[in-house]
Protein backbone atom coordinates (compact mmCIF):
# COMPACT_ATOMS: atom_id res chain seq x y z
CA UNK A 1 0.00 0.00 0.00
CA UNK A 2 0.93 3.72 -0.64
CA UNK A 3 1.76 6.31 2.14
CA UNK A 4 -1.67 7.82 2.65
CA UNK A 5 -2.04 11.61 1.32
CA UNK A 6 -3.39 13.98 3.63
CA UNK A 7 -6.93 14.26 1.63
CA UNK A 8 -7.61 10.86 2.53
CA UNK A 9 -6.38 11.18 6.33
CA UNK A 10 -9.38 11.00 8.86
CA UNK A 11 -9.57 12.28 12.04
CA UNK A 12 -10.62 9.83 14.32
CA UNK A 13 -10.89 12.35 17.21
CA UNK A 14 -12.87 14.66 15.31
CA UNK A 15 -15.90 16.86 16.94
CA UNK A 16 -17.47 17.02 14.21
CA UNK A 17 -21.19 15.53 14.68
CA UNK A 18 -20.99 13.93 11.00
CA UNK A 19 -17.53 12.57 10.82
CA UNK A 20 -18.03 10.79 14.96
CA UNK A 21 -21.52 9.62 13.09
CA UNK A 22 -19.85 8.34 10.22
CA UNK A 23 -17.08 6.82 12.61
CA UNK A 24 -19.47 4.62 14.55
CA UNK A 25 -21.12 3.47 11.51
CA UNK A 26 -18.01 2.20 10.13
CA UNK A 27 -17.93 -0.09 13.86
CA UNK A 28 -21.49 -0.76 13.03
CA UNK A 29 -22.40 1.33 16.07
CA UNK A 30 -25.60 2.16 14.69
CA UNK A 31 -27.70 3.48 17.47
CA UNK A 32 -24.77 6.04 18.36
CA UNK A 33 -24.54 7.06 14.65
CA UNK A 34 -28.11 8.03 14.48
CA UNK A 35 -27.12 9.74 17.86
CA UNK A 36 -24.81 11.95 16.07
CA UNK A 37 -26.88 12.31 12.77
CA UNK A 38 -29.75 13.47 14.80
CA UNK A 39 -27.43 15.74 16.90
CA UNK A 40 -26.10 17.36 13.69
CA UNK A 41 -29.55 18.04 12.40
CA UNK A 42 -30.96 19.18 15.54
CA UNK A 43 -27.63 21.89 15.05
CA UNK A 44 -28.38 22.55 11.44
CA UNK A 45 -31.61 21.31 10.09
CA UNK A 46 -30.28 21.62 6.66
CA UNK A 47 -27.16 19.85 6.91
CA UNK A 48 -27.34 17.80 4.29
CA UNK A 49 -24.15 15.58 5.04
CA UNK A 50 -25.97 14.01 8.11
CA UNK A 51 -29.00 13.94 5.87
CA UNK A 52 -26.72 11.92 3.63
CA UNK A 53 -25.01 9.76 6.07
CA UNK A 54 -28.21 8.68 8.05
CA UNK A 55 -29.55 7.65 4.10
CA UNK A 56 -26.36 5.90 3.75
CA UNK A 57 -26.51 3.76 7.32
CA UNK A 58 -30.09 2.58 6.67
CA UNK A 59 -28.95 1.74 3.32
CA UNK A 60 -26.29 -0.65 4.59
CA UNK A 61 -28.70 -2.16 7.39
CA UNK A 62 -31.41 -2.87 4.26
CA UNK A 63 -34.03 -1.12 6.03
CA UNK A 64 -34.80 0.51 2.84
CA UNK A 65 -37.89 1.96 4.06
CA UNK A 66 -35.97 3.84 7.07
CA UNK A 67 -34.09 5.33 4.02
CA UNK A 68 -36.52 5.84 2.43
CA UNK A 69 -38.25 8.34 5.31
CA UNK A 70 -35.06 10.19 5.83
CA UNK A 71 -34.43 11.08 2.11
CA UNK A 72 -38.23 12.29 1.90
CA UNK A 73 -36.84 14.24 5.16
CA UNK A 74 -34.16 15.44 3.53
CA UNK A 75 -35.61 16.53 0.75
CA UNK A 76 -38.45 18.57 1.54
CA UNK A 77 -36.07 20.53 3.68
CA UNK A 78 -33.10 20.84 1.07
CA UNK A 79 -34.84 20.29 -2.32
CA UNK A 80 -31.84 22.28 -3.89
CA UNK A 81 -29.66 19.91 -2.82
CA UNK A 82 -27.50 17.91 -5.13
CA UNK A 83 -26.70 14.83 -2.77
CA UNK A 84 -30.65 14.43 -1.86
CA UNK A 85 -31.54 13.45 -5.41
CA UNK A 86 -28.24 11.16 -5.63
CA UNK A 87 -29.53 9.57 -2.90
CA UNK A 88 -33.27 9.64 -4.00
CA UNK A 89 -31.38 8.16 -7.06
CA UNK A 90 -29.65 5.21 -5.37
CA UNK A 91 -32.90 4.35 -3.31
CA UNK A 92 -35.08 3.88 -6.43
CA UNK A 93 -31.92 1.99 -8.38
CA UNK A 94 -32.32 -0.54 -4.88
CA UNK A 95 -35.88 -1.22 -6.20
CA UNK A 96 -35.08 -1.68 -9.24
CA UNK A 97 -36.99 1.59 -10.95
CA UNK A 98 -34.16 2.53 -13.63
CA UNK A 99 -36.29 5.01 -15.53
CA UNK A 100 -37.12 7.49 -12.11
CA UNK A 101 -33.63 6.71 -10.84
CA UNK A 102 -32.36 8.34 -14.08
CA UNK A 103 -34.64 10.93 -13.86
CA UNK A 104 -33.35 11.91 -9.57
CA UNK A 105 -30.07 11.75 -11.60
CA UNK A 106 -30.56 14.22 -13.73
CA UNK A 107 -32.00 16.45 -11.09
CA UNK A 108 -28.40 16.28 -9.42
CA UNK A 109 -26.73 16.87 -12.16
CA UNK A 110 -27.61 20.07 -12.67
CA UNK A 111 -27.92 21.48 -9.20
CA UNK A 112 -24.32 20.17 -8.59
CA UNK A 113 -22.39 17.76 -11.06
CA UNK A 114 -19.50 17.93 -9.25
CA UNK A 115 -20.45 16.67 -5.76
CA UNK A 116 -18.26 13.67 -4.56
CA UNK A 117 -21.73 11.36 -4.02
CA UNK A 118 -23.86 12.52 -7.46
CA UNK A 119 -20.48 11.59 -9.33
CA UNK A 120 -20.81 7.94 -6.73
CA UNK A 121 -24.27 7.27 -8.01
CA UNK A 122 -23.29 7.71 -11.57
CA UNK A 123 -21.35 4.62 -10.53
CA UNK A 124 -23.50 2.59 -8.97
CA UNK A 125 -25.85 3.29 -12.79
CA UNK A 126 -23.49 2.73 -14.84
CA UNK A 127 -22.75 -0.73 -12.67
CA UNK A 128 -26.94 -1.33 -12.93
CA UNK A 129 -26.17 -1.17 -17.13
CA UNK A 130 -22.98 -3.31 -16.83
CA UNK A 131 -20.68 -0.70 -18.00
CA UNK A 132 -18.16 -1.90 -15.52
CA UNK A 133 -15.24 0.32 -17.04
CA UNK A 134 -16.67 3.81 -17.19
CA UNK A 135 -18.55 2.50 -13.81
CA UNK A 136 -14.64 2.83 -12.03
CA UNK A 137 -13.91 6.11 -13.53
CA UNK A 138 -17.05 7.52 -12.02
CA UNK A 139 -16.24 5.99 -8.98
CA UNK A 140 -12.48 6.75 -8.64
CA UNK A 141 -13.81 10.57 -9.79
CA UNK A 142 -15.89 10.39 -6.68
CA UNK A 143 -12.57 9.67 -4.52
CA UNK A 144 -10.83 12.64 -6.24
CA UNK A 145 -13.43 15.08 -4.26
CA UNK A 146 -14.85 12.66 -1.44
CA UNK A 147 -14.26 13.71 2.15
CA UNK A 148 -11.91 11.51 3.80
CA UNK A 149 -14.30 9.42 5.87
CA UNK A 150 -16.15 8.50 3.09
CA UNK A 151 -13.33 8.25 0.71
CA UNK A 152 -13.27 4.08 1.64
CA UNK A 153 -17.20 3.35 0.25
CA UNK A 154 -15.82 5.40 -3.06
CA UNK A 155 -12.64 3.57 -2.85
CA UNK A 156 -14.35 -0.01 -2.39
CA UNK A 157 -16.89 0.76 -5.57
CA UNK A 158 -13.51 0.82 -7.57
CA UNK A 159 -12.29 -2.45 -6.64
CA UNK A 160 -16.01 -3.73 -7.38
CA UNK A 161 -15.91 -2.26 -10.61
CA UNK A 162 -12.85 -3.60 -11.76
CA UNK A 163 -13.56 -7.18 -10.66
CA UNK A 164 -16.69 -7.33 -12.73
CA UNK A 165 -14.61 -5.85 -15.43
CA UNK A 166 -11.95 -8.81 -14.82
CA UNK A 167 -14.46 -11.24 -15.08
CA UNK A 168 -15.59 -10.53 -18.23
CA UNK A 169 -12.07 -10.44 -19.49
CA UNK A 170 -9.30 -11.48 -17.56
CA UNK A 171 -6.51 -9.59 -17.10
CA UNK A 172 -3.67 -9.49 -14.50
CA UNK A 173 -3.61 -5.75 -14.23
CA UNK A 174 -7.11 -4.99 -13.98
CA UNK A 175 -7.12 -7.74 -11.11
CA UNK A 176 -4.16 -6.62 -8.82
CA UNK A 177 -5.82 -2.60 -9.38
CA UNK A 178 -8.88 -3.91 -8.08
CA UNK A 179 -6.88 -5.63 -5.21
CA UNK A 180 -5.04 -1.93 -4.41
CA UNK A 181 -8.56 -0.21 -4.49
CA UNK A 182 -9.52 -3.13 -1.62
CA UNK A 183 -6.80 -2.36 -0.41
CA UNK A 184 -6.38 1.62 -0.09
CA UNK A 185 -10.27 1.17 1.48
CA UNK A 186 -8.77 -0.37 4.09
CA UNK A 187 -5.49 1.92 4.68
CA UNK A 188 -8.01 4.68 4.93
CA UNK A 189 -10.19 3.18 7.02
CA UNK A 190 -8.37 -0.39 9.32
CA UNK A 191 -11.39 -0.18 11.43
CA UNK A 192 -13.99 -1.80 9.22
CA UNK A 193 -14.64 -5.11 9.82
CA UNK A 194 -17.53 -4.87 7.53
CA UNK A 195 -15.01 -3.46 4.84
CA UNK A 196 -12.73 -6.95 4.94
CA UNK A 197 -15.78 -8.98 4.42
CA UNK A 198 -16.41 -6.71 1.42
CA UNK A 199 -13.40 -7.09 -0.15
CA UNK A 200 -12.40 -10.68 0.95
CA UNK A 201 -16.59 -11.73 -0.91
CA UNK A 202 -15.51 -9.65 -4.44
CA UNK A 203 -11.58 -11.07 -4.57
CA UNK A 204 -13.05 -15.06 -3.31
CA UNK A 205 -12.97 -16.44 -7.42
CA UNK A 206 -9.30 -14.63 -7.64
CA UNK A 207 -7.05 -17.02 -9.51
CA UNK A 208 -4.86 -17.02 -6.34
CA UNK A 209 -6.59 -17.85 -3.19
CA UNK A 210 -4.01 -16.59 -1.15
CA UNK A 211 -4.53 -12.65 -2.21
CA UNK A 212 -8.19 -13.10 -0.70
CA UNK A 213 -6.27 -14.70 2.49
CA UNK A 214 -4.01 -12.43 3.00
CA UNK A 215 -6.84 -9.51 3.37
CA UNK A 216 -8.45 -11.98 5.52
CA UNK A 217 -5.43 -11.70 7.71
CA UNK A 218 -5.37 -8.39 7.81
CA UNK A 219 -8.40 -8.16 8.84
CA UNK A 220 -8.21 -10.61 11.74
CA UNK A 221 -5.45 -8.40 13.16
CA UNK A 222 -7.35 -5.71 13.56
CA UNK A 223 -10.74 -7.70 14.46
CA UNK A 224 -9.29 -10.89 16.27
CA UNK A 225 -12.52 -11.65 17.62
CA UNK A 226 -14.21 -11.33 14.06
CA UNK A 227 -16.59 -14.02 13.52
CA UNK A 228 -17.54 -13.51 10.07
CA UNK A 229 -13.96 -12.43 8.33
CA UNK A 230 -13.15 -15.81 8.71
CA UNK A 231 -16.47 -16.93 7.03
CA UNK A 232 -16.61 -15.25 4.48
CA UNK A 233 -12.91 -16.50 3.72
CA UNK A 234 -14.05 -20.31 3.76
CA UNK A 235 -13.86 -20.23 -0.27
CA UNK A 236 -10.55 -19.06 -0.76
CA UNK A 237 -9.40 -21.47 2.22
CA UNK A 238 -10.98 -24.55 0.66
CA UNK A 239 -9.49 -23.59 -2.61
CA UNK A 240 -6.08 -23.08 -1.49
CA UNK A 241 -6.22 -26.61 0.75
CA UNK A 242 -6.61 -25.34 3.76
CA UNK A 243 -8.93 -28.01 4.56
CA UNK A 244 -8.31 -28.07 8.33
CA UNK A 245 -8.63 -24.66 8.58
CA UNK A 246 -11.89 -24.35 6.49
CA UNK A 247 -12.92 -27.28 8.80
CA UNK A 248 -12.80 -25.67 11.69
CA UNK A 249 -14.20 -21.93 10.05
CA UNK A 250 -17.26 -24.29 10.11
CA UNK A 251 -17.17 -25.84 12.71
CA UNK A 252 -17.29 -22.56 15.04
CA UNK A 253 -19.86 -20.74 12.61
CA UNK A 254 -22.52 -23.40 12.97
CA UNK A 255 -23.59 -23.42 17.12
CA UNK A 256 -23.25 -19.66 16.53
CA UNK A 257 -25.77 -19.60 13.24
CA UNK A 258 -27.56 -22.13 14.19
CA UNK A 259 -30.97 -20.01 13.96
CA UNK A 260 -29.66 -17.66 11.30
CA UNK A 261 -31.66 -19.30 7.96
CA UNK A 262 -29.67 -17.32 5.58
CA UNK A 263 -26.56 -17.28 6.68
CA UNK A 264 -26.92 -21.55 7.36
CA UNK A 265 -27.81 -21.28 3.49
CA UNK A 266 -25.13 -19.51 2.28
CA UNK A 267 -22.41 -21.88 4.49
CA UNK A 268 -23.89 -24.54 2.59
CA UNK A 269 -23.53 -23.12 -0.67
CA UNK A 270 -20.27 -21.88 -0.44
CA UNK A 271 -19.40 -25.49 0.43
CA UNK A 272 -21.10 -26.79 -2.17
CA UNK A 273 -19.07 -24.88 -4.86
CA UNK A 274 -16.73 -28.16 -4.19
CA UNK A 275 -18.80 -30.91 -5.29
CA UNK A 276 -15.68 -33.78 -2.98
CA UNK A 277 -17.46 -31.90 0.18
CA UNK A 278 -20.79 -32.18 -1.06
CA UNK A 279 -21.20 -34.29 2.14
CA UNK A 280 -20.36 -31.28 4.52
CA UNK A 281 -23.16 -28.57 2.61
CA UNK A 282 -25.15 -31.77 3.56
CA UNK A 283 -24.79 -32.01 7.05
CA UNK A 284 -25.20 -27.98 7.02
CA UNK A 285 -28.40 -28.30 5.85
CA UNK A 286 -29.08 -31.25 8.21
CA UNK A 287 -28.34 -29.31 10.96
CA UNK A 288 -30.65 -26.04 9.83
CA UNK A 289 -33.25 -27.93 9.41
CA UNK A 290 -33.10 -29.64 12.86
CA UNK A 291 -32.96 -26.12 14.52
CA UNK A 292 -35.39 -24.16 12.34
CA UNK A 293 -38.16 -26.86 11.13
CA UNK A 294 -40.66 -26.37 8.48
CA UNK A 295 -38.42 -24.01 6.93
CA UNK A 296 -39.25 -23.63 2.87
CA UNK A 297 -36.33 -22.25 1.67
CA UNK A 298 -33.85 -24.72 3.78
CA UNK A 299 -35.93 -27.58 2.17
CA UNK A 300 -35.72 -25.97 -1.28
CA UNK A 301 -31.74 -26.02 -0.93
CA UNK A 302 -31.75 -29.91 -0.03
CA UNK A 303 -33.70 -30.38 -3.58
CA UNK A 304 -30.53 -27.67 -5.46
CA UNK A 305 -28.25 -29.99 -3.66
CA UNK A 306 -29.13 -33.62 -3.98
CA UNK A 307 -30.18 -32.31 -7.95
CA UNK A 308 -26.42 -32.03 -7.61
CA UNK A 309 -25.18 -34.94 -6.31
CA UNK A 310 -27.52 -36.72 -8.52
CA UNK A 311 -29.96 -38.23 -5.80
CA UNK A 312 -33.19 -38.84 -7.45
CA UNK A 313 -34.91 -40.52 -4.82
CA UNK A 314 -33.97 -37.28 -2.00
CA UNK A 315 -35.16 -34.91 -4.98
CA UNK A 316 -38.42 -36.31 -5.03
CA UNK A 317 -38.68 -36.38 -1.57
CA UNK A 318 -37.67 -32.40 -0.77
CA UNK A 319 -39.63 -31.25 -3.30
CA UNK A 320 -42.62 -32.83 -2.08
CA UNK A 321 -41.81 -31.47 1.20
CA UNK A 322 -41.47 -27.71 -0.51
CA UNK A 323 -44.73 -28.59 -1.65
CA UNK A 324 -45.92 -29.52 1.54
CA UNK A 325 -44.81 -26.18 3.75
CA UNK A 326 -45.92 -24.05 1.01
CA UNK A 327 -49.57 -25.42 1.66
CA UNK A 328 -49.33 -25.09 4.98
CA UNK A 329 -48.36 -21.80 4.71
CA UNK A 330 -51.18 -20.91 2.78
CA UNK A 331 -53.39 -22.16 4.88
CA UNK A 332 -52.44 -20.84 7.56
Amino acid sequence: MTQMDDKHSINFDSDDLVERAELYAYAQQFDLAEDEYREALAEDPNNADAYLGLIRMHFIMRDFDKAQAVSDEGLTKLPESAPMHSARALLLLAKNQLEPAEQSLAKADALDAEHYHVKYAHGRLLMEQCKYTAAEQAFRAATECAPAVVAPFCYMQVGTALVEQAKLEWSEETAQHAVNAFLRALEIMPQWEFGYCLAISNLKQHPDPEVPLSIAERGLVEFPASQAIPFVALNPLIRAGRLEDAEYVYTEALPLIKENVPALIALAETIAEFPPLYSYALNVLEFADSHNPNDVSIAQSFVLLHTAMGNAEQVARWKARVEELRQSLATF
